[in-house]
């Protein structure tokens, strides 16, 4: 809070009344820890933060009313609620890193339940004073200072209740986390059913549907005070102005929460088990969606536990289909030019996560005759942060501990001991050539499962990272979390047509069939004219270097690569050089994708230049989206000249603005997507 809230605040309080015992109130050992979602952690601090903006409005407007009345226990009770939500607050934010912390979620739903009382409380006081609305100045303050109350009442109920219904979720999704028979674990499983249910979703669903229409009620009650409560005074209004601007952050967090409890008995698998994809990217053969496909697994979560996951080399699916069956590549990648059959291997050629994705399911489906509720895919940059919280891992049957900083190439070192492919190996443990990953994966999922309390928070944290960087990317089948997915800007997708008037994304495809990659260097620069018709021309210019010190591990040492740019439809490519092959232009969803190929030899440099031009839009700012590619490791940087005789103009960071030229460039490869907004007159 603010040094004018923790000055507008009371320090008094009064003993809380007790509170009636939940059935859920148990007694617990310490509790594994893990943070809350996004959605969940932003609905706890805006709902509390509202109850205290209240709770403020309600002590100045006390104290305003106190000019024509005694209300000395009025003023008592909404200062013993005001240091019960501080407190609660409090507990909230270890709570949002800890939620399976019994003590703390039993401590949190008294507090605000005390709170309530508190309340109440003072609401029964303030009805001995309804005589007084018939005055002239006493009852406008008297009338709005109710109103104030009614939305503690409405809010603080509605959030109780809630804690009610999330207690048992949390409970048994933490009996559901908890590392299986056998393993080693820093802390006990509570004696509750170790399985999340469809009951427990809806109960809770239901509980946040009520906090909704609470939110709506609360709203109304806030629409009770005119003039943006004028009469409490300058202070009071200040906090109501405020008020107002972090309700509908309040409201939004509610749908989004209602959103993904809509889903989760379909994603936690409550009502049938449900199975995702996972596929494990090598970025040292890039690809549009991030790397080649390697390796592929499926997990299966039913009642909220994960199952062990299992890896297996992708050829052992797609080589048995491949033989019997013909797939075609979609007209947007006939430029392949490694096979003419598609497989689940190369079904990642797009920068769009959700599009590979749902290629991805149809082909896992025809290969395998089963269906999936989603896909997860990961790259060794993910693996290796795993390794940092698990430690090095020793793999069973292989002379060999992996860490962070040796996982790539001893994957590698192992996988190039054959050339044989989809060659099953002799345990059943995928392929000769891939077992060691798969023995790996399979080692790492089990050290995961046994990770001490103290480091489940920092292992969601780092998904979180992991998901921001592409590193880890999700598609769930489900329409509603997919979309809330997009909405969070999790889902990888290529930006729409709306999220500005021009877009780029940059992609490499590896089609060289090796590990090049490893060895490229990649610099880009992007110089912009915006027009005078809003029209923008770009040249774009790639400088890449190719050094290889070790192997490649493939047949060929060159660095072969599919450069491709998808720019907003209607955009005409003018000019392009340092290509060997240019190929058609293709049309994907808002964008024209053009590109071509080039080749470079081991110790030696190419630069190709592209030059296009966007169709006009505003001539009065200019928005550009760089669309970063996962697993690409590229400086970037640009330069945007404005139009002539434009004044007032005003860049958003990371821009900065120097004689009609907004310009920005990376310290280190871009990191992640990058908007640039341009206004002027």
């Amino acid at each position: 809070m603010s040094g004018m809230e923790e000055a507008e605040m009371s320090s008094n309080s009064a003993t809380p009344p007790p509170t009636t015992p939940q059935p859920w109130i148990v007694a617990q050992p310490a509790a594994a820890t893990r943070p809350l979602s996004v959605r969940g952690a932003k609905l706890w601090r805006s709902w509390v933060g509202v109850l205290l903006l209240i709770v403020l409005g309600l002590s100045v407007a006390s104290a305003a009313v106190e000019a024509g009345l005694t209300i000395r226990d009025l003023q008592a009770s909404i200062a013993s609620a005001q240091a019960h939500l501080v407190r609660a607050e409090a507990l909230g934010a270890k709570l949002a890193a800890d939620p399976f912390d019994h003590a703390l979620l039993i401590q949190t739903r008294e507090e605000i339940a005390a709170a309530e009382q508190d309340f109440r409380r003072a609401s029964a006081d303030a009805d001995r004073f309804a005589p007084a609305q018939a005055a002239p100045k006493v009852g406008l303050k008297v009338q709005d200072a109710r109103a104030l109350l009614d939305m503690a009442i409405i809010l603080s109920d509605g959030g109780a209740h809630v804690l009610d219904a999330a207690a048992p979720v949390l409970l048994n999704l933490k009996a559901a986390l908890a590392p299986p028979p056998g393993a080693t674990a820093s802390t006990t499983t509570p004696q509750v059913s170790t399985s999340l249910t469809t009951a427990q979703l809806l109960a809770l669903q239901q509980a946040v549907a009520a906090f909704a229409v609470d939110v709506a009620q609360a709203q109304a009650a806030r629409q009770r005070i005119p003039d943006q409560g004028a009469t409490l005074g300058a202070s009071a209004a200040r906090l109501l102005a405020r008020y107002d601007q972090l309700a509908p952050t309040l409201s939004a967090s509610v749908d989004s929460l209602r959103t993904l409890l809509a889903a989760a008995p379909t994603l936690l698998g409550t009502d049938h088990p449900a199975s995702y994809l996972v596929e494990i990217l090598d970025e040292t053969e890039l690809r549009g969606g991030g790397g080649f496909i390697g390796n592929y697994g499926v997990v299966t979560v039913t009642g909220g536990r994960m199952s062990a996951a299992t890896v297996k080399d992708t050829y052992l699916l797609d080589g048995p289909y491949l033989a019997a069956h013909s797939r075609a590549f979609p007209a947007l990648y006939r430029w392949f030019p490694l096979t003419s059959n598609l497989g689940l291997r190369d079904s990642n050629l797009s920068p769009d996560f959700p599009q590979n994705a749902q290629l991805a399911e149809r082909i896992y489906q025809q290969e395998s005759g089963q269906s999936v509720n989603g896909v997860v895919a990961i790259t060794p940059a993910c693996i290796a942060q795993l390794l940092e919280l698990t430690g090095p891992v020793a793999v069973p049957g292989y002379p060999v501990t992996v860490t962070s900083q040796n996982l790539v190439q001893t994957i590698h070192h192992y996988q190039f001991q054959t050339n044989a492919q989809g060659v099953p190996s002799s345990d059943g443990v995928s392929s000769t050539r891939k077992h060691f990953t798969a023995v790996l994966g399979e080692t790492v999922f089990a050290r995961l499962r046994t990770l001490p309390a103290g480091q489940y928070s920092a292992l969601l944290t780092m998904a979180q990272a992991n998901l921001k960087s592409k590193d880890l990317q999700l598609y769930l089948g489900d329409q509603g979390a997919q979309t809330l997915l997009t909405h969070l800007q999790l889902a990888n997708a290529l930006p729409s047509a709306a999220a500005s008037n021009d877009r780029l994304a940059l992609v490499d495809n590896n089609v060289g069939g090796n590990k090049a990659d490893l060895y490229v260097t990649q610099t880009t620069s992007d110089d912009v004219t915006i027009r005078a018709d809003g029209s923008a021309q770009h040249t774009l210019t790639l400088v890449y270097k190719y050094h290889p010190t070790g192997s490649v591990f493939g047949d060929s040492s060159t660095f072969a690569d599919e450069v491709q740019i998808y720019v907003p439809h209607g955009s005409t490519l003018s000019a392009a050089s340092g290509l060997s092959r240019m190929d058609g232009p293709t049309s994907a969803p808002d964008y024209t994708v053009y590109g071509g190929q080039m080749k470079l030899s081991p110790n030696s440099t190419r630069t190709v230049v592209l030059r296009w031009t966007t169709p006009a839009h505003s001539t009065k700012g200019y928005q550009l989206v760089i669309d970063r590619q996962a697993g690409s490791l590229y400086t970037f940087a640009i330069s945007i000249h404005l139009p002539p005789a434009v004044s007032s103009v005003q860049a958003s960071a990371p821009l900065a603005l120097s004689a009609g030229r907004a310009s920005y460039a990376t310290t280190g490869p871009l990191a992640d997507d990058l908007s640039l907004a341009i206004a002027w007159r």
